[in-house]
């Protein structure tokens, strides 16, 4: 997965910040990768599945079976969590962004694992991915 993009926020404490503005992560352990392998093309998550799904931290999902049913659970909720599956210490929520019924973007936040209320960030970040596919909705006529 390929990432473009990162905002970052000044931190009010002290904390590590990964400073790369463009990377590639493996889609099976961020919120970012599994809200685009739950409502992404099935032939991503087919690909992704037959992969070996290698360990990033202690926290990665590694068992295909395991993370099909992440992926329905991501399905069912409309957003997808990480708690330190992709960096140790770091937790993240993500809403997918759609064209055409198919997740081709999401929206992430990421933080510091003991400071990110997933409770409290889902509901926003989900409506800000929704929000998002309206805009980028091919206009019709």
């Amino acid at each position: 997965m390929l990432f473009v993009e990162k905002v970052l926020q000044p931190a009010r404490r002290r904390c590590r910040r990964h400073r790369r503005s463009k990377g590639r992560v493996p889609f099976h352990c961020g919120a970012s990768g599994k809200a685009l392998l739950a409502f992404g093309a099935e032939a991503l998550r087919e690909g992704v599945m037959a992969a070996p799904l290698r360990r990033r931290t202690p926290w990665t999902i590694t068992d295909p079976a395991r993370l099909e049913a992440e992926l329905e659970q991501v399905r069912a909720q409309g957003y997808a969590v990480d708690r330190q599956e992709l960096v140790v210490g770091y937790a993240a929520v993500a809403a997918p962004v759609f064209v055409d019924g198919v997740a081709v973007a999401t929206l992430t936040v990421v933080g510091p694992v003991e400071r990110l209320d997933v409770r409290r960030l889902a509901p926003v970040v989900g409506a800000a991915g929704r929000a998002l596919t309206r805009d980028v909705a091919p206009v019709k006529g």
